[in-house]
């Protein structure tokens, strides 16, 4: 591969992560006064597994603890 090549790849990743924040920063922008956080994980996960089962539990403590409003997640 030609170092011009690997250098238009990395504009395109570039390019499309920027892109993602920018999405990012416009969904969340009417909620720039409100505490958020972000959790990640598999969305594989069989609801009965331990790990399943925290992310509930964590979700649920966030929400009761006013990080921002279930609606807003799920949109």
């Amino acid at each position: 591969m030609a170092g011009s090549e690997i250098y238009l790849l990395d504009w395109k990743i570039l390019t499309a992560s920027m892109q993602d924040m920018d999405r990012g920063f416009q969904i969340f922008y009417p909620y720039r006064h409100v505490r958020k956080i972000t959790m990640f994980g598999s969305a594989r996960l069989p609801p009965d597994s331990p790990e399943y089962q925290i992310k509930i539990s964590t979700s649920e403590t966030a929400i009761f603890g006013k990080f921002i409003h279930k609606n807003a997640i799920l949109g």
